[in-house]
């Protein structure tokens, strides 16, 4: 699911810097959280990203996305219940003259129908060039 909180719909030919902190629990034993990037459909000219879960219960993760247009999720280890779970997000976007679709953050949980929390403080933030 996009958080629509977690998102944004770019502008024709701009450049943008992104930056996310996000702060998420799962609910259930067991229950990791995975989260990823989604990019605007068509108009996008380049792009980069990096997503980094640095308190992942099994080992830090560190996943690159680039050149896509699709919602990519990755893992990031399996949690405990109701621990929290802290990633990051660094990206660049480049746009061109028409854009369809917005760049957001999804977030997943490792099983299905298992609840995952995005926690307050949680932040996307973007510059536009």
């Amino acid at each position: 699911n996009i958080n629509t909180a977690l998102s944004f719909i770019p502008q024709p030919n701009s450049r943008y810097e992104i930056e996310a902190k996000l702060f998420m629990q799962a609910a259930a034993v067991t229950t990791g959280v995975r989260f990823g990037i989604s990019w605007p459909t068509t108009g996008v000219l380049q792009n980069a990203a990096r997503a980094e879960s640095p308190s992942s219960a099994t080992a830090s993760t560190l996943r690159f996305w680039g050149n896509t247009a699709t919602a990519t999720v990755a893992a990031t280890g399996v949690a405990v219940a109701n621990e929290g779970i802290y990633g990051s997000v660094g990206a660049l976007l480049v746009t061109g003259p028409v854009v369809t679709g917005n760049f957001g953050i999804v977030l997943a949980s490792e099983i299905a129908a298992s609840e995952v929390r995005l926690m307050s403080n949680s932040f996307l933030r973007y510059r536009k060039y």
